[in-house]
């Protein structure tokens, strides 16, 4: 799956570039976006942005970016929190079927990022009512909500609720209805959900973070980056050339913000923090001294120096 369809807030974190085209609303409840994300822009973030984009950027440089995974038959799109060119994603017909499905070639489901729904009539005020906001998004070519936690508990789904007032006031009809639960279920049939001996019943928690997996991001990490230079042989250090050596940063040691969003327990992540490893090859050269500083005071977490 896709998740973040098209042009997200990140953009806006850039130094500024994003006040060019992100629109400002004014919203004293949220002054940044849940991941710190924001533009140089008073009161803009990825709840109320509008990323307003030419043709040409929104297809060959946004679009670009998912044209490959979505045309290789990917099975599912989340559509960000943002509005592009004064549409939310989750409401956008430009994004989600003329792009994606009509020119991409997507013949998955859309759904919302979690607790998006709502902001297509409470922030973004497309619409005015939840029902109203639910026909636009499914006639749009959204099929499926993603909850959030609330009073009403975990996966609570926010607005889907009023799908019977959408269809009761004549804001969509049953086909429309019909055609977002097909791709839903079309899906859950090709993972092979409904079959009695599954292609996945056979995995278990014993399979979690093998070998074979933990090799796999290894690969995937060693192939994500790039060696521009190695003056003068500099790569790899020989620690007895070196008396001291600093390792610069404030996640030296983490545990936690190395890990990312979404992740469960990992026992490996402390023997193989940046610091860890560098001790463990300090001991090689014990005339080599290591300081660890910081670096910056900008960053915040459990694990920041």
């Amino acid at each position: 799956s896709i998740k973040h369809y098209l042009a997200y807030d990140v953009e806006c974190s850039s130094g500024g570039a994003g006040a060019h085209f992100a629109e400002t609303h004014t919203d004293n409840d949220s002054p940044g976006g849940a991941n710190g994300f924001t533009c140089q822009a008073p009161g803009v973030d990825r709840f109320h942005m509008n990323a307003n984009l030419s043709e040409p950027d929104l297809v060959e440089y946004y679009g670009e970016v998912f044209r490959r995974p979505l045309s290789a038959g990917v099975s599912a799109i989340m559509c960000a929190f943002p509005s592009v060119n004064g549409t939310p994603s989750c409401a956008n017909g430009l994004l989600q079927n003329r792009l994606a499905r009509d020119t991409y070639g997507f013949d998955g489901f859309i759904v919302t990022d979690c607790g998006g729904l709502p902001f297509v009539n409470q922030d973004h005020y497309m619409t005015s009512s939840p029902a109203e906001a639910v026909a636009t998004a499914i006639t749009n070519g959204l099929d499926s909500e993603c909850g959030i936690g609330g009073p009403q508990g975990p996966g609570h789904y926010i607005h889907w609720g009023t799908i019977h007032d959408s269809l009761a006031q004549g804001l969509m009809n049953e086909t429309d209805l019909d055609r977002a639960a097909i791709r839903i279920w079309r899906t859950a049939f090709r993972m092979g959900l409904f079959e009695e001996n599954g292609p996945w019943d056979h995995l278990g928690f014993e399979h979690l973070d093998s070998v074979e997996n933990q090799q796999d991001s290894f690969q995937a990490a060693v192939q994500s980056m790039t060696l521009l230079q190695n003056k003068n042989g500099l790569l790899p250090l020989k620690l007895s050339s070196i008396k001291t050596l600093a390792v610069v940063g404030p996640f030296t040691f983490a545990t936690q913000n190395i890990k990312g969003d979404y992740t469960g327990p990992n026992i490996r992540v402390l023997e193989n923090s940046v610091g860890t490893r560098m001790q463990a090859r300090a001991k090689e050269s014990p005339s080599t001294t290591l300081i660890y500083p910081a670096g910056t005071s900008n960053i915040n977490g459990p694990d920041s120096m």
